[in-house]
């Protein structure tokens, strides 16, 4: 799989992590970092790329809680 097809996957689940983050931290530069983080997290898991759509959405929905507990944490 190309790099376009996985920035296209991730450009997917871009907004609803960016939401998730926005919902805990209710800051924008938190939220951005946050959401960076877990799509990053994401991303070095190559199995995120051949699951199911909703598979993926679980996976960037709990990586986007845990990037923003951790970033939290540090803030």
């Amino acid at each position: 799989m190309n790099i376009q097809v996985k920035a296209s996957i991730l450009r997917r689940h871009e907004a609803l992590c960016y939401q998730i983050c926005y919902y805990y931290t209710q800051d924008d530069e938190l939220s951005i970092q946050a959401a960076c983080e877990a799509l990053l997290e994401v991303a070095h898991n190559s199995d995120f790329f051949t699951d199911t759509h909703e598979g993926q959405k679980k996976k960037v929905m709990l990586a986007a809680v845990r990037s923003t507990l951790k970033i939290e944490a540090i803030a």
